[in-house]
């Protein structure tokens, strides 16, 4: 049995790392939701490829939240736990906002011949509105659990 410990590209996690790197995830999303809103009201295809990038970031991020809470958790006093348990769960939901908006992408460039300005512009403000009250909401009962 090898003793070699798994190295990871990311230093040793710290808990207010660990929650610091979940609110940037969720800057991010908040960030990616935007440009879906505007690429959709614009018709700007670019801004929509801009959408792969923010959720390749939100991957990364995932990856690394699992991975210091994982080896962090057992060091911690109970409170810390608890929020490190909530980063957990906060970027799972993220995982599957960075994966929604990056299929929304995917559909709205291959169905932008059909869509007219005044159906992009009616979409990109309900879309919008509704994707910024959930992440502001989520933020708003995480905050106030605190």
């Amino acid at each position: 049995m090898s003793t070699a410990s798994v190295k990871t590209p990311w230093p040793e996690p710290s808990h207010s790392g660990l929650v610091k790197r979940t609110v940037e995830a969720c800057e991010l999303a908040r960030e990616a939701a935007a440009i879906a809103a505007e690429g959709i009201a614009t018709g700007s295809m670019s801004r929509l490829n801009d959408i792969r990038q923010c959720e390749k970031e939100l991957d990364a991020i995932d990856l690394e939240v699992d991975s210091g809470v994982t080896s962090t958790i057992t060091r911690v006093p109970e409170a810390e736990t608890r929020q490190l348990l909530a980063c957990m769960k906060v970027m799972i939901g993220l995982e599957r906002i960075g994966d929604l908006l990056l299929s929304f992408a995917t559909s709205a460039q291959a169905a932008k011949d059909r869509l007219d300005s005044m159906r992009r512009s009616a979409m990109s403000r309900s879309f919008s509105w509704d994707v910024s009250a959930a992440l502001y909401g989520a933020l708003y009962r995480k905050a106030v659990s605190s």
